[in-house]
Formats: structure tokens, C-alpha cells, sequence
């Protein structure tokens, strides 16, 4: 009898190669994850591929369960890396780009870890490549972390970096329950104001017609303020407006994207959008528009959206901020989960020199700590 490790059979191309049977796969893939990972969604990678990252030649590996065209149970996009500052060496990494903000390999939860050992087998064997695979912003609650640091895969991993991300898990009203009676006070007080301007209320976009609107509003109010003036907002490069509007796109097609804005008088003042794969929620892109600062549009909305998270549906666990540590989030939304950067080898080959690997890393970080605190005292 053959077990469900030997019956994976993988497959590494070029994602040029993408086709439409292997993206409808995928999809349903994503959908079966026990998680999901908006940034994992094909409706993500494929835009962010295109426009975001269009020289970096990209691979694809793919573990179905079954000869010919059977059960996809595991994917994983890769790329080759020169020498940076954290790993001095040529190496594999996951695909990211700047709007990614959670990476791995996504997973059939009923076969996550023969999956896992099969993607991690094929992308070595790739051409030879044995060198070891960077992985950034891990979470430390998706099946490929609680694999690997189980040594359940013939792979060692070594973490560098965990850091805390803000989110939200469903729970009936939200403010009542998880905010301190200064911060309710201070929400009352930015509404009561608003509503001396005008009049303030909630528009919750979901349904597919209404979502180009929506889209371009939020487009517009994160153009506004600093982000337009330093051309980082996604307005300031067409490539990454296309990005955005395709994936948005791509999200709507399968009901699985909301957009809550904070109105004044019928204008938007602020803008949020949430994607959601598997039963997570991600919170991607925000906006407002300055002149209202003094009012907290951003925490008024941000702190909405928690509060309708279960309307979002009954299946949803949890709703990533995708903020970065120590943003204005984690005021509001005081829950945490850990993502993590490591480096993965094939056990027994070099993991005693990526052990020392990480130990010069720390101390570099430390080192530049320091000398950043010295100038800061000069």
C-alpha cells in the first residue's frame, strides 16, 4: 500500500507558464488552506508578477496528489538571489515585493506536511539549487511553520527575525470588550465632532458593481497627504495602480473583497480595503483624506472594521492588520500573532554553518543598534 508521500507527484516551470486550468486549481487550493494567505492567492501573485516585479523570473513549484493533472495539494513561488545582508551567499528565496506582507507555501490542511517535504524537495532539486531558501514574514500559526520547527520535514530551519503583527479575531462588539474606557471616550468624542461638520456615516462596499467606485475613492484618498507629496502612494507609479486595480478585480470576481469607507455628507474621508482567503481576513491598503486628521478617520475606520468582522462571514478566524510593528493599529487592535524570517537547508547539509549564519546577523543587528543609539546621543 503506498503512502500519500509517495503518490505527490511535482512539477517546477517558469510562471510564464501559468495557465488557466492550473490558476482555477489554485484557487480551490487556496480555499482548502487552513489559514489562507491573501498574498499566497493566485489573484495576488499573478498582478504582482506582472507589474510589480516583471525582471524577476519567477518559479513555480507545484506538488498534486495523483499522476496526471490530480489534486494540487501544495504551490510555491521561488526565485534566485545574489548575496544581501542577511544571507552572503547566492540563494533561493520565496517570491515577495513590497506589498507583501506574509509569504509561505500554501498548503492542503488535510496534507500539509507530505506537501510541504515535496515542495521543499523539488525546489532544491531545481537545476541543483541546494544552497537553502529565505523565507520572510512567515506566521507562526500557518501549518509550513508548525512543520518546520517540528521537525516533521527532512529540513532544517533557522529563524532570524519575530516580530508581532496587530490583528483582530471575531468577537461581538468589539469596542465594548477590547477597549479601554479612555480610548471609547476618545472614538465618542472624533465622532461627535465629525458629526458637528456634517453628517458622518458608513458605507460598506462589498458587492461587485460598486467596487470599481470604491476602489478608485481609496486610490485617491491614500494619494492624498505625505504619501502622494513622497510618491509612495500606489497612485504615484502606474505599475502598482494596475496591481491594485487587478487584484481588486480579481478578489470581486469571487465575492471575496470589502471596502469600508468612512463618509462625511456622501464624500469618503477614509478608506479601507480587506481581502479574504481561506477563513482570514487581510486588511490591504488604507487612505484619508488630511484635512480631517484632527477627526481620527483612520482609527474610526479601522476600529469599524473589527467590529464587523463576523459580518465579513461566519467562517473567519482572524483579521491581519498587514501593519508593520509598532504602528498606530496596535493602539486599537491589541491582539498579536508572530511572523518570522528564516532560512531553510536540507538537514544535515550546512545547517551547523546557517546556525552560524544567524549568530553573525544578531550580532550585526546589535552592533548597529548601538551605533544608532550612539548618534543619537552625539
Amino acid at each position: 500500500m503506498t503512502t500519500v508521500a509517495e503518490q505527490i507527484v511535482t512539477a517546477v516551470h517558469p510562471a510564464d507558464q501559468l495557465d488557466a486550468g492550473l490558476i482555477d486549481e489554485w484557487r480551490q487550493l487556496e480555499a482548502r488552506s487552513r489559514l489562507g494567505n491573501a498574498c499566497l492567492s493566485p489573484e495576488f501573485l499573478v498582478p504582482a508578477m506582472r507589474h510589480l516585479e516583471p525582471d524577476a523570473r519567477p518559479w513555480v513549484a507545484r506538488a498534486e496528489l495523483g499522476e496526471g493533472h490530480g489534486r494540487l495539494v501544495g504551490i510555491a513561488t521561488f526565485t534566485r538571489s545574489g548575496p544581501t545582508a542577511k544571507i552572503p551567499f547566492p540563494h533561493l528565496r520565496l517570491f515577495e515585493t513590497k506589498h507583501t506582507y506574509i509569504n509561505g507555501f500554501l498548503l492542503d490542511q488535510e496534507h500539509a506536511a507530505a506537501a510541504l517535504e515535496a515542495l521543499l524537495q523539488a525546489v532544491f532539486a531545481h537545476q541543483g539549487w541546494r544552497l537553502g531558501l529565505y523565507v520572510n514574514l512567515l506566521q507562526t500559526e500557518s501549518d509550513c511553520y508548525r512543520l518546520l520547527t517540528a521537525q516533521e520535514v527532512p529540513f532544517h530551519w533557522e529563524e532570524f527575525i519575530n516580530l508581532p503583527r496587530a490583528i483582530v479575531k471575531p468577537v461581538p462588539d468589539f469596542v465594548e470588550k477590547h477597549l479601554p474606557s479612555r480610548l471609547k471616550a476618545d472614538l465618542r468624542r472624533k465622532w461627535k465632532r465629525l458629526g458637528e461638520l456634517g453628517k458622518p456615516e458608513w458605507r460598506f462596499v462589498h458587492s461587485n458593481p460598486e467596487i470599481a467606485g470604491a476602489l478608485e475613492n481609496l486610490l485617491h484618498l491614500e494619494n492624498m497627504g505625505w504619501k502622494g507629496e513622497g510618491g509612495s502612494s500606489l497612485l504615484s507609479s502606474s505599475a502598482e495602480a494596475q496591481f491594485f486595480r487587478e487584484l481588486t478585480a480579481g478578489f470581486a470576481q469571487r465575492d471575496k473583497v470589502f471596502i469600508l469607507e468612512l463618509c462625511l455628507d456622501g464624500v469618503a474621508i477614509s478608506s479601507q480595503s480587506v481581502f479574504l482567503s481561506g477563513n482570514g481576513a487581510f486588511l490591504f491598503k488604507l487612505g484619508w483624506n488630511p484635512e480631517y486628521r484632527p477627526f481620527g478617520p483612520g482609527a474610526l475606520n479601522a476600529v469599524e472594521l473589527a467590529q464587523r468582522l463576523q459580518e465579513m462571514g461566519k467562517e473567519l478566524v482572524v483579521l491581519d492588520s498587514c501593519a508593520t510593528t509598532g504602528s498606530w493599529f496596535e493602539r486599537y487592535w491589541r491582539e498579536s500573532y508572530s511572523l518570522v524570517s528564516g532560512f531553510i537547508v536540507p538537514r544535515g547539509l550546512g545547517s551547523g554553518a546557517v546556525s552560524s549564519l544567524k549568530a553573525l546577523y544578531k550580532l550585526k543587528r546589535k552592533l548597529v543598534e548601538r551605533w544608532q543609539r550612539d548618534s543619537e546621543e552625539d
